[in-house]
């Protein structure tokens, strides 16, 4: 007679897997560099915001970041076990920043998180949720694409015209059709683009895209999500909040008269000239408004600040018609940084007229202001 088999008991699953992961450093700075962003500009009401979450899918790797106004990602490569944790945002950075470790590891033991580099960091693992699939969804209608140096130019040089705090969404950010266009409502910048003439995308592009493109420095590709933007370049993702009002923004070229509409125009050195502008207006708030007024001979502009104490600057040029004008001194200034070649051309009509400057692919028209 068979003798019954003693039963072996199952051996219950650990609560808590024990971990080891190791990431290269210099991949790992490269990807948190570009995700720090949306801590940066999160009002960081909420802690889900100061996290970076780290999320496995088949097999691959996406660190992630999101906070009130923008959501970034950027894929790691493929890792031998699965990740999906949530730690706090400069901490980490903090730690792969500083080490001399050519790896950094990621442990865990009974629910406890190491990250080892120079130093070990013992980190609580947030209990939010992880995103869905933000990081591989796919992307729909193509937009455009365009070299991030380049958009980030084109809105470098008006962005002294977006301002956040403005009740009109639609004049708070960018307007984009081929041309990067920002105005105050009075006053207005136009810059061409490689994209000028080639594109019949119309959108309202949030100041952030500004920051975004400052940290890609390669070729993007912006799509339409339905509600949303997404810019890729490589293994990253921006993904930012589709602004409404794009058909509110003002026919920017009926505002623009064309060169041939100004009676008069100078030329000035742009160098010379900010030289001279700034030494007038040291003494006035950087910040704030504050009146330049100029008065324009055949030979020469006199650049006049008269705030508390009256200040003259010399400038020479060549003109075709005297006159005497103000213009917000803030404004002027910000254009002459933001130009670029030698010369700068002005053109002008009377005191109250628009005043336009232009270089080769730029267009700035400023109001007059009233001079005391």
């Amino acid at each position: 007679m068979e003798q019954p088999q003693e039963q072996v008991p199952e051996v219950p699953e650990q609560v808590a897997q024990e971990i080891n992961i190791k990431l290269n450093t210099k991949k790992l700075q490269e990807i948190l560099g570009f995700l720090v962003l949306g801590t940066e500009t999160s009002a960081l009401k909420s802690e889900k915001s100061k996290c970076f979450f780290f999320k496995t899918v088949e097999k691959q790797l996406y660190v992630y970041v999101a906070s009130q106004n923008i959501q970034l990602s950027s894929s790691y490569g493929e890792i031998p076990e699965p990740l999906n944790i949530c730690l706090d945002a400069l901490k980490i950075k903090h730690l792969v920043d500083k080490t001399t470790k050519e790896d950094i590891t990621f442990s865990c033991k009974e629910g406890c998180w190491k990250i080892k580099g120079s130093g070990v960091y013992t980190l609580k693992n947030f209990s939010f949720d992880t995103p869905g699939d933000f990081f591989n969804q796919e992307l729909k209608t193509e937009l455009l694409g365009i070299h991030s140096t380049e958009f980030a130019k084109a809105m470098e040089r008006s962005i002294f015209f977006v301002n956040e705090e403005r009740q009109d969404h639609h004049l708070r950010n960018f307007y984009f059709d081929g041309n990067m266009v920002a105005t105050d409502k009075k006053s207005i910048q136009v810059v061409k683009t490689s994209l000028t003439g080639k594109t019949e995308v119309k959108i309202l592009i949030p100041q952030i895209f500004y920051d975004v493109c400052n940290k890609l420095n390669s070729e993007v590709k912006i799509y339409d999500q339905e509600g949303s933007y997404i810019i890729t370049s490589g293994n990253k993702r921006a993904w930012l909040p589709k602004i409404a009002g794009v058909d509110k923004f003002p026919d920017y070229e009926a505002f623009i008269q064309q060169p041939e509409a100004y009676e008069n125009s100078l030329t000035v050195d742009r160098v010379e000239f900010l030289k001279a502008l700034a030494r007038a207006t040291y003494f006035t708030s950087k910040d704030q408004f504050f009146r330049v007024k100029l008065s324009v001979e055949k030979e020469k502009i006199r650049l006049i600040v008269d705030e508390d104490d009256k200040i003259e600057e010399e400038v020479p040029c060549n003109s075709t018609g005297e006159l005497e004008f103000a213009l917000n001194g803030k404004y002027l200034k910000e254009a002459f940084e933001i130009f670029s070649e030698e010369k700068v051309l002005m053109k002008y009509n009377d005191f109250k007229d628009v005043v336009y400057l232009k270089e080769e692919n730029s267009r700035l028209i400023l109001v007059p202001v009233l001079m005391q």
